[in-house]
């Protein structure tokens, strides 16, 4: 039997014999370096963090496309109402007749949004129908077609939307308006 080699380690201080290990073989050394090689090749060219970066660039356009969508949804929500308003203010005036201060009752009343007022006042006008819209005249007068001018009554609504954020290019507030005609005789 060959004897064992002993190594001066601190194990060797308590007297048991310590062995050498043995060297690997010369294709394990290959096969280590190749390993090693592919380890440092992969630390050096990562593209891990890309996708981290492609976040950190889109993610604020996205968040600021969001807000802006939020925010010119609920300026159409509103004008939504506002139209409404006008058009509540005109069935009041088509079943119970021209009453101002009522029809001003029901626009402003019941109403979702912030302060729609009937601005300008409800009115009641003779016209004539055009290709343009109604064009306004004498009651007793014809039209272009021969027939009598028609009483017509005119109900508006309107409300002011403040954006949710306010952006340098964007105006500070819009106004909104909104008015619906329907002749009544």
């Amino acid at each position: 039997m060959a004897a064992e080699k002993t190594l001066p380690t601190e194990a060797s201080f308590s007297g048991a014999p310590v062995t050498e290990r043995p060297r690997p073989a010369p294709y394990t050394r290959a096969i280590l370096a190749r390993v090693r090689r592919r380890l440092c090749q992969d630390l050096f060219n990562q593209e891990h963090g890309t996708a981290a970066i492609d976040l950190a660039i889109i993610l604020p356009v996205l968040i600021a496309m969001a807000f802006g969508l939020v925010d010119y949804s609920s300026a159409l929500l509103q004008q939504t109402q506002v139209q409404n308003a006008a058009q509540r203010g005109l069935q009041y005036a088509l079943t119970h007749g021209f009453n101002s201060s009522a029809m001003s009752n029901v626009i402003t009343r019941n109403t979702n949004s912030a302060v729609i007022s009937a601005t300008p006042a409800p009115s009641k006008f003779c016209g004539c129908p055009s290709n343009v819209g109604i064009s306004s005249t004498t009651c007793s007068s014809l039209c272009s077609d021969g027939s009598r001018a028609g009483t017509y009554v005119s109900a508006s609504a309107a409300a002011t939307y403040i954006p949710y954020i306010a952006l340098p290019f964007v105006p500070a507030s819009f106004a909104l308006q909104s008015t619906a005609t329907a002749r009544i005789q």
